[in-house]
C-alpha cells in the first residue's frame, strides 16, 4: 500500500488544493498495458521507451495518480501528478523513508539464479514462526525493489526480498533503498556478463550486498559464491560437497524433491515440490536462513514443504491425454537449462522423455556441446526452437532431434508424438514465450498457472534486434505456402533457396519448407549448398548454377548433386567420385530457349550416352528452365516445354532418360499443369511474393518478409533547408523531418530511383533527398506525434496501409526478387 503522504513527504513535492492528502494506492504501475486500476503511474525513461508519452492512456485506465519528469498536459485537477528531477531517484527516496518506519527484518536474496525461488521457499519456512511478507513475482533491481515494497504488507515483521542487480553500483544502491539484516547468495553464473565482463566482476556486484548485512547464507559448492563468504559476517554456508549445512540421497520422485538435510548433530529428511536435483540448492538456501534465524531444522524442512511451485519454474502440470509437462517458461540461462534437464532425466518418468528448448538468455555457441550433451543422457526426444535449437541439434550424438522455427510447428509435432505417461520439459527464456506452447498442452483448468496471460504480453516486444533496422519473417506463412504449393502442383516440390533463399536466411527456410512438403533443396552455387550441410540440412540439394571442376571433391564429399552440361566438370565429378569411394549425383541441364546454361536438346542423347560409361556417376535428373512463364502470353512457355517433352520422350526411346525430369518453376507450376513432370522447382511463390503482374499467386498464400526501422530522430527544419547529400532536396516549407537507420548499404535502394515512401504511424511519407549508405530522411509533417522510437515499415503492413516488395519493385522499376534478394546479411533476420 502506498501513500500519497509518504510519497510527497520523500519527494518533497508540494501538493495542490485539489489533492486527496489522505489517498492510499493499490501499488506501482510503470506499464500502461498493465494493471493501473487504482496505482500510481510512474513514467521511467528507459532505453525501450519513455513512460511520459503514456501517462495519458495509463490514466485512461484507472491510474489514480502520477509520478513523472514532466507534468503532462490535459490532467484533470484531482489527479495528484508529482513532478520529479528524477523518477528513478525519487522511488528510492520513497523506498528508504517506506523501509526506515517499517524496519522489518529484511533478508535480501541475491544471485545469478534461483532467486526467486529461494525466495519463495524462504517464505514458506519462515511463516512457521513468523509474519512474512515477500516481494511479489521476481521484482528487483532500482525499479523493480520499490515497485515490490508498494506491494507488500506493512504488518509483517520479516520481509524476504530480491535484490537483482545487472549494473556496478545497483547492490548498493538496494541496499540503502531497504537495508538487509541478512543476505543469501545462490550462485554466480554467466547473466549479465556482457554488463560485468566476467564472472568475478558478477561475483564482485553480488558481494556487495554482504557487506551490509550482519548474516549471511552462501553456496559453498559455487567456487564464486563461496570467495564472497569472506565479506560476509555471520556467514553460514551450504553445499552438498561443504559448508555447515549439507544435503545427500537427493532423488527428483513423482511428487517432487527429496533428500537428507544435516546441520551439526541434527539431521532431517525434506521433501519439496521441486523437480530438478540442482533445485537441491535453493533448498539449502531457504533452510540456511531459516536456521540463522531460529527456527530448528525440522522446523524448517516442514516450512518447505509447505511450498508449491511458481508459474513457469520446473512446474509440473497435467497434460492432455495422460502426459506431464514440466513448464519451465518464465526464463533462463543455459545454466538454469542444464537444471531442467537434470529434473527430466530422472527414475520417476517411466515414459518417453521429450525436451523442448529455445531462446534462452545469455546464449552464446559454446553452450551448444554441452546442452547436447545433457540432452543426449536425459531425452528420448528433442524438440529445439529457432537458431539455437539448431545449434544444439548439431551437436547431438543420436538422431533424435526436430528443430523447427515456429510454435504451430512444435505444438503439432509434440500433439502427435506424445503418448500418455510421457513427460514433456518446456525450457526457455522469457523473449521466447513459450508458455504458449505449454498452453496447448495442458487442459483449459491449468492455463491460470501459467506465466504472460495476461493480455498486455500480446503486445509487449521482448526480442530486441541486434541493429534497430531489421525483417521480420513470418515462418507460419512459409509453411503455409509451402502446403498450398504441394496440394496445387500434386508431384514432389523442390524448394529453390537461391541467394541466401531470396534474402529469408537459407537454413532456417530449409527446415520450414521441408517439413511442410518440399523434398529437395535447389541452390545456385556449391558455396549455398555447403552453407546448408553446416547447418545440419541432410536433404537432398541440387546446385543448380555452374559448379567448376575444382569443386567437385567438395562437392561429392558433401552430398551435393550437381548439374552438368559439359565434359569436363562431369569427368571431374566421377573422378572426385572414385577418389571417395562413393558415385557423384548429377542432373543434366538442357537449354530449351534461354541461351542460358544448358545443352541443345539435340545434344542430350549422346552426352547422356558417354555419361553412363562413368561407373562413379549417378545422372539422377534432368530439368530445363523457362523464361517466360510469368508472363500474360505462355505460348514461348509451352514451346519451351514441347522442345523439352520431345527430348524426353527420345530418350524413354533410347533408355536414356533419367528418372526424374522437371521444369516447372513457381508461375509455370501454377498455370500450366502439364508443366509439372515429375517433379516442380518452387522458389518465388514460397515467399508469398507473385511471380509478376500478370502472374498473381493465389488466394491464401501470405508474404513471409517484411523490412522494418525505427525513427532514430526527429526535427523540425524551417523553408529553405537542404536535405541531404548534393543538396537533393530543398525544402519549401517548415519540414518535419524523421531520420531513419537505413540506407543503401542494407539494400535500401538510393538510385536511380528510391523507395519513395515508408509507412509511419500507418500513413506514407515520402522520402527526402538521396539515401544516404546508412541512413535516409522522410518528412512526416503530416503524421502527428512521431517520436524517437517509432516503428518504420520498410515493406510490410502497418495498420491499414501496406508497401508490398512488387509495389518498391514497380518504383524501382526491377521485380520483386531483386528487392528482397537485396536486403544485406548485416540486416538481422527475425522470426
Amino acid at each position: 500500500m502506498i501513500s500519497l503522504g509518504e510519497l510527497l513527504e520523500a519527494t518533497g513535492v508540494r501538493p495542490s488544493p485539489h489533492w486527496p492528502t489522505e489517498a492510499s494506492y493499490t501499488g506501482f504501475a510503470y506499464d500502461s498495458r498493465g494493471p493501473c486500476q487504482g496505482r500510481v503511474f510512474v513514467a521511467v525513461r528507459t532505453a525501450t521507451g519513455d513512460g511520459h508519452e503514456h501517462i495519458a492512456h495509463a490514466l485512461s485506465r484507472g491510474a489514480a495518480a502520477v509520478l513523472c519528469e514532466a507534468v503532462p498536459v490535459g490532467v484533470a485537477p484531482g489527479v495528484p501528478v508529482l513532478e520529479v528531477g528524477d523518477v528513478l531517484a525519487a522511488l528510492a527516496d520513497w523506498a528508504r523513508l517506506v523501509t526506515g518506519r517499517w524496519r522489518p527484518k529484511t533478508i535480501a536474496v541475491g544471485g545469478s539464479l534461483g532467486k526467486t525461488t529461494t525466495k519463495e521457499l524462504l517464505a514458506a519456512a519462515l511463516s512457521r514462526r513468523f509474519r512474512v511478507t515477500r516481494s511479489p513475482g521476481s521484482y528487483s533491481g532500482r525499479l523493480g525493489l520499490p515497485v515490490a515494497l508498494g506491494e507488500m504488507r506493512r504488518d509483517a515483521d520479516v520481509a524476504v526480498m530480491e535484490f537483482g542487480t545487472d549494473g556496478f553500483g545497483e547492490m548498493q544502491a538496494l541496499c540503502s533503498m531497504a537495508p538487509p539484516e541478512m543476505a543469501v547468495i545462490t550462485n554466480v553464473c554467466e547473466r549479465h556478463l556482457d554488463v560485468f565482463g566476467s564472472l568475478d566482476n558478477a561475483a564482485a556486484e553480488m558481494g556487495a550486498v554482504l557487506d551490509c548485512s550482519s548474516m549471511a547464507v552462501v553456496n559453498c559448492d559455487d567456487e564464486r559464491s563461496w570467495r564472497l563468504r569472506e565479506r560476509a559476517r555471520g556467514a553460514l554456508g551450504f553445499g552438498l560437497h561443504r559448508g555447515e549445512l549439507r544435503a545427500h540421497q537427493v532423488r527428483v520422485e513423482e511428487d517432487g524433491l527429496c533428500l537428507r538435510v544435516a546441520y551439526g548433530s541434527d539431521e532431517a529428511e525434506c521433501r519439496v515440490t521441486l523437480f530438478a536435483p540442482a533445485l537441491v540448492y535453493d533448498c539449502l538456501a531457504a533452510l540456511g536462513a531459516a536456521l540463522l534465524l531460529g527456527l530448528s531444522l525440522e522446523e524448517a524442512v516442514a516450512g518447505l514443504g509447505e511450498y508449491r511451485p511458481l508459474p513457469g519454474r520446473m512446474n509440473p502440470l497435467a497434460g492432455q491425454g495422460g502426459v506431464t509437462v514440466l513448464d519451465d517458461t518464465f526464463g533462463g540461462s543455459p545454466t538454469s537449462a542444464l537444471a531442467a534437464l537434470g529434473g527430466l532425466g530422472q527414475p520417476w518418468v517411466r515414459g518417453e522423455r521429450h525436451a523442448v528448448v529455445g531462446g534462452l538468455e545469455d546464449w552464446e555457441d559454446s553452450w551448444a556441446g554441452p546442452l547436447a550433451t545433457e540432452v543426449d543422457r536425459v531425452a528420448d526426444v528433442f524438440w529445439g526452437l529457432g537458431d539455437q535449437g539448431a545449434a544444439i541439434a548439431r551437436e547431438l550424438a543420436r538422431a533424435k532431434g526436430h528443430v523447427l522455427y515456429s510454435y504451430t510447428d512444435v505444438i503439432e509435432g509434440l500433439k502427435e508424438s506424445l503418448q500418455a505417461g510421457d513427460v514433456v520439459l518446456v525450457k526457455g527464456g522469457r523473449a521466447a514465450r513459450l508458455e504458449r506452447i505449454v498452453a496447448s498442452l495442458v487442459g483449459p483448468s491449468a492455463r491460470d498457472r501459467l506465466v504472460r496471460q495476461e493480455p498486455m504480453w500480446d503486445s509487449v516486444r521482448m526480442v530486441r534486434p541486434e541493429r534497430p533496422t531489421w525483417v521480420e519473417l513470418d515462418v507460419e506463412a512459409l509453411g503455409s505456402n509451402t502446403r498450398l504449393l504441394r496440394q496445387a502442383c500434386g508431384v514432389p516440390l523442390m524448394a529453390v533457396l537461391k541467394a541466401d533463399a531470396y534474402g529469408h536466411g537459407a537454413a532456417r527456410t530449409a527446415r520450414v519448407v521441408l517439413r511442410h512438403g518440399a523434398e529437395s533443396l535447389g541452390v545456385a552455387c556449391l558455396g549455398e549448398a555447403s552453407a546448408l550441410r553446416r547447418a545440419g540440412i541432410e536433404a537432398e540439394i541440387l546446385v543448380l548454377g555452374y559448379t567448376p571442376a575444382w569443386q567437385a571433391r567438395q562437392a561429392v564429399r558433401e552430398g551435393v548433386s550437381c548439374a552438368v552440361f559439359g565434359w569436363e566438370e562431369a569427368e571431374a565429378l566421377a573422378r572426385a567420385g572414385a577418389d571417395l569411394g562413393t558415385r557423384a549425383v548429377v542432373q543434366v541441364k538442357v537449354d530449351t530457349g534461354m541461351a542460358r546454361l544448358g545443352l541443345t536438346p539435340e545434344a542430350v542423347p549422346a552426352f547422356l550416352a558417354r555419361l553412363a560409361r562413368l561407373s562413379t556417376l549417378e545422372v539422377r535428373g534432368i530439368f530445363t528452365h523457362f523464361g517466360s512463364a510469368d508472363s500474360a502470353d505462355l505460348s514461348y512457355t509451352r514451346r519451351q516445354l514441347d522442345r523439352f517433352q520431345d527430348l524426353l520422350d527420345r530418350l524413354e526411346v533410347e533408355g536414356l532418360r533419367p528418372p526424374v525430369a522437371h521444369a516447372a518453376n513457381t508461375a509455370a507450376a501454377l498455370r500450366l499443369p502439364e508443366s509439372r513432370l515429375d517433379l516442380v522447382r518452387v522458389g518465388i511463390g514460397l515467399y508469398g511474393l507473385d511471380p509478376s503482374s500478370e502472374a498473381p499467386l493465389p488466394e491464401g498464400f501470405r508474404p513471409v518478409l517484411s523490412l522494418k526501422t525505427t525513427v532514430a530522430q526527429v526535427k523540425v527544419v524551417p523553408p529553405g533547408t537542404y536535405v541531404g547529400y548534393g543538396r537533393a532536396h530543398l525544402t519549401d516549407r517548415e519540414t518535419t523531418v524523421a531520420v531513419i537507420p537505413v540506407g543503401y548499404a542494407d539494400g535500401f535502394r538510393r538510385g536511380p530511383r528510391n523507395w519513395g515512401s515508408v509507412l509511419v504511424r500507418g500513413r506514407h511519407c515520402p522520402i527526402l533527398g538521396n539515401v544516404c549508405m546508412d541512413q535516409a530522411m522522410v518528412d512526416v509533417s503530416g503524421v502527428p506525434g512521431v517520436r524517437k522510437g517509432d516503428e518504420v515499415v520498410l515493406i510490410g503492413r502497418q495498420g491499414d496501409a501496406t508497401i508490398g516488395a512488387a509495389d518498391v519493385a514497380a518504383r524501382l522499376g526491377t521485380i520483386a526478387y531483386e528487392v528482397v534478394s537485396e536486403i544485406l546479411a548485416r540486416v538481422p533476420r527475425m522470426t
